[in-house]
């Protein structure tokens, strides 16, 4: 990885920090897809801001991106049929939501079936209804051709990624 990636992960907690980050398949594999979509939006947020991925001193989206995460983390928590609560109220419990939706996952597709998704979402004690969760499905979640929720937006958002940290 260091050979490959050496050039957009200039220091070794950046490395470290994304094979942490990056979804284990099997016996503790990395999954190369998953780690190239991860990595892809860190270079990408990178160029956007016009400064080298490691960089931390960029004038554009990485301070902007931190300090809206740090403004949504220091908001009270309140219970809302949102993404965000979901997020939030998730790292509260110490959920691991990465294990729990690659484990629901069994065919590697990146995607969950939208009902198999919403019965999560109700098990997990959040304290959301029905009609909190079809909100959030009309408004925070990303979907494929067939109607499947798209798990990545969640898992490579910044907040995600933040509170995984």
């Amino acid at each position: 990885m260091e050979i490959f990636f050496g050039e957009v992960l200039p220091t070794k907690e950046d490395l470290d920090f994304i094979k942490r980050l990056a979804p284990k398949r099997g016996v503790q594999r990395v999954d190369y897809r998953e780690f190239c979509k991860y990595l892809g939006k860190k270079v990408i947020r990178a160029f956007k801001s016009g400064s080298a991925p490691g960089d931390k001193s960029g004038d554009g989206s990485s301070k902007e991106v931190s300090a809206s995460v740090t403004r949504e983390l220091e908001r009270p928590l309140i219970k809302e049929a949102s993404l965000t609560y979901i997020l939030r109220k998730a790292a509260e419990l110490d959920l691991d939501l990465r294990k729990v939706l690659l484990d629901n996952d069994r065919n590697e597709l990146n995607v969950i079936p939208r009902t198999k998704f919403v019965g999560l979402l109700l098990e997990w004690p959040l304290g959301l209804n029905e009609v909190d969760v079809q909100e959030i499905l009309e408004n925070d979640l990303s979907f494929d051709n067939y109607g499947n929720v798209d798990y990545t937006v969640i898992l490579n958002s910044d907040l995600f990624c933040h509170l995984e940290r």
